[in-house]
């Protein structure tokens, strides 16, 4: 039986397989059963009366309001993405020169670890026009607008991208840490006793050696940001108005608020192709970086 499979060492694959086939299997089929769905009209309004249906996409092409969901989706994940990236590799850098800042990484990573619905609410305190932290700051430094920027469309994604940037800069953080500690001290010896300045250290020497970690971190930050959903939902409900419904919001107002589950798996897989699109993407650059 053994000298069927090869040797030994292969072993371990054998108990991993069935696993792995075990985790194809649940993450496929609803996959497939979103996407055989997309081609009816169901309506839970009407189910009766559903049939096959091949308009749901045509349908998707021209609604403004699933374009418009879109855009707003794309403004908070570059928006969140960018600010993450840039302080939490500022943070990592920091922590990998100073000893000071390195004891206040594990406080660093508390907003990591929070559940999405208590941060909602918790910066729906933060953001109150009577009561909220933000304000009393913002009026001691006369900055204070005269109204809760979570409530107004003008301001709303910046409240948003905020909260993004407080949840997932200590994730970028932390991967860029570890890329850092990995350059080996030797060669940051070298490059100082052949008299570099410290910017042409960081620009030649520090950010190429962790470029693979900040490709993975901003694939993880994609990921998790074409998905929003929880804190959105919890802080705004999408509002006011649709200043701030991403495509899930919109998904889920079609689904169980309309009823009409057809086009609302219509919508979600033409998101499940962006974001495939967008993280076949990074992945070859992940992979570009990790060769060089």
């Amino acid at each position: 039986m053994l000298a069927r499979f090869g040797k030994s060492a292969s072993l371990p694959y054998l108990f991993v397989a069935p696993a792995v086939l075990l985790l194809l299997a649940i993450s496929a089929y609803p996959i497939v059963f979103q996407f055989l769905l997309s081609f009816t009209n169901l309506n839970l309004a009407f189910p009766a009366e559903a049939q096959r249906y091949f308009g749901n996409y045509p349908r998707l092409l021209a609604d403004p309001r699933f374009w418009s969901s879109g855009v707003v989706l794309v403004k908070l994940w570059l928006g969140g993405l960018a600010l993450t990236m840039l302080l939490g590799t500022a943070i990592a850098l920091a922590a990998f020169r100073a000893t000071f800042a390195r004891r206040l990484m594990p406080v660093l990573i508390l907003p990591m670890v929070a559940t999405p619905v208590v941060m909602a609410h918790f910066f729906q305190y933060l953001y109150s026009s009577d009561y909220g932290l933000i304000r009393f700051l913002l009026e001691r430094v006369r900055l204070y607008p005269g109204f809760n920027i979570s409530t107004q469309a003008g301001t709303v994604l910046y409240s948003l991208i905020v909260i993004d940037t407080w949840q997932w800069t200590p994730f970028v953080m932390l991967i860029v840490w570890a890329g850092l500690v990995s350059i080996p001290q030797e060669l940051l010896d070298a490059v100082r006793v052949d008299g570099a300045s410290g910017a042409a250290t960081l620009w030649h020497l520090i950010l190429p050696a962790v470029s693979g970690e900040l490709a993975a971190a901003a694939l993880f930050r994609t990921v998790e940001g074409l998905r929003a959903f929880v804190i959105i939902w919890g802080l705004t409900r999408g509002g006011p108005g649709t200043a701030s419904e991403v495509t899930s919001i919109y998904i889920y107002n079609t689904a169980f608020r309309s009823l009409d589950l057809g086009y609302a798996a219509a919508q979600g897989m033409a998101l499940l192709v962006f974001a495939l699109a967008v993280s076949l993407l990074l992945l070859r650059v992940v992979a570009r970086t990790r060769a060089q």
